[in-house]
């Protein structure tokens, strides 16, 4: 939809399709308006699956204003560099760029004579860092998600749902025509429920080890989608070793000529230590490389860590691995396999290739996750 919003104008687009809940029913209507423009027959599809949240979306667009606080009082004391911010606040190195970048423009910091990248307050004390209106800003987009679910859980007339989300005071009559009129719900052919099934079967993301000289690799599936991703996400969550239709796709993509890992003599398989989870990434590990007739280790630990998901900035993913592993064994590997569970930041998975110096790493995942930094 938003190739119709740049320049292309076509009076006969058939149908427009959103995978996912709309964030706006405003823009949302917007979009499918530029559908049938020739009055001939046309369709709006939103494919939506209640089981997920959505409420990521409420946090995309502006920084929370909580981060503009943490911010603004971290440069109380003394002026500091971007890095230490996101060092002391652990608030994203993305968001933290942005969020300077508005409390300079209100003059609220600046940026000192002798460092330019050093940063110093200069509002005073009581004045607030969060500029007017993204609070105002956050709440209609609050508002916009609910809108929104209550449009795809409702029982009336699309048509007239709509109307009203756009603030008509006089709403039409029913259009009987939309799913809720004609009483009837979508059911796909069965080819293209196969076709779909087939398809996140087989979707596997690439991944890359961060650096110059990181390999690329892939995830077996998006993580709790299609038939791997969701096995993967019920064994994580229940305890439990992942099923044999996992190893069996991480031996099929390990064979695959045309795949990353074509024409790669593998001499071990490596697995990183879970924080959480026990054998279940060991336990994974060594079944693939049974299947691949080589062998497989464990690193080991040298300290504690907490799981990725409590941080948010990358710095903080990799301090918290930073000097977490070791390798016992004494033999020399030229090139190995690194698995781990869940690809997010890919830090625990760099630190480790690290470790395995100077051999050559390619990383594996069970799954990657939907929204990077979010495992």
């Amino acid at each position: 939809t938003s190739a119709l919003g740049m320049g292309i104008d076509r009076s006969d687009v058939r149908w427009v399709v959103h995978l996912g809940m709309p964030d706006s029913l405003i823009r949302y209507v917007q979009e499918i308006g530029r559908i049938g423009r020739d009055g001939q027959r046309s369709f709006a599809y939103a494919i939506h699956d209640p089981k997920i949240d959505y409420r990521w979306l409420l946090k995309s667009g502006f920084p929370d204003p909580a981060d503009y606080r943490l911010i603004a009082n971290a440069l109380t004391q003394v002026p500091q560099k971007r890095s230490k911010l996101v060092e002391t606040t652990d608030v994203p190195e993305s968001e933290a760029q942005r969020i300077l970048g508005d409390l300079r423009e209100a003059e609220f910091v600046e940026q000192t004579s002798s460092n330019p990248a050093t940063y110093a307050r200069r509002a005073p004390a009581g004045m607030s860092p969060v500029p007017e209106g993204i609070e105002e800003a956050r709440l209609v987009r609050a508002r916009f998600h609910e809108r929104a679910q209550r449009y795809l859980a409702g029982s009336g007339c699309r048509a007239r749902q709509l109307a009203e989300a756009m603030g008509d005071e006089e709403l039409p009559p029913v259009c009987g025509a939309c799913d809720r009129c004609v009483d009837r719900p979508m059911q796909p052919r069965p080819r293209s429920i196969d076709l779909a099934k087939r398809f996140l079967a087989n979707y596997q993301p690439d991944i890359k080890l961060p650096g110059k000289t990181g390999r690329a690799g892939r995830a077996l599936s998006m993580y709790d989608m299609g038939q791997v991703g969701e096995a993967v996400r019920h064994a994580k969550y229940h305890g439990e070793y992942v099923p044999d239709l996992v190893v069996d796709a991480a031996e099929t993509l390990l064979n695959d000529p045309r795949g990353p890992y074509a024409n790669i003599s593998f001499d071990a398989v490596v697995s990183i230590p879970s924080t959480s989870t026990g054998a279940f990434v060991a336990d994974f590990a060594r079944r693939v490389a049974e299947r691949l007739g080589i062998p497989h280790f464990e690193l080991s630990k040298t300290r504690a860590t907490q799981p990725q998901k409590k941080y948010r900035s990358k710095l903080h993913k990799k301090r918290n691995v930073e000097g977490a592993f070791s390798c016992a064994t004494t033999a020399r590997h030229e090139t190995v396999l690194l698995i781990d569970d869940i690809w997010a930041s890919g830090e625990s998975m760099r630190e480790a290739a690290r470790v395995l110096r100077p051999a050559v790493v390619f990383p594996l995942t069970m799954a990657r996750a939907r929204h990077q930094g979010a495992s």
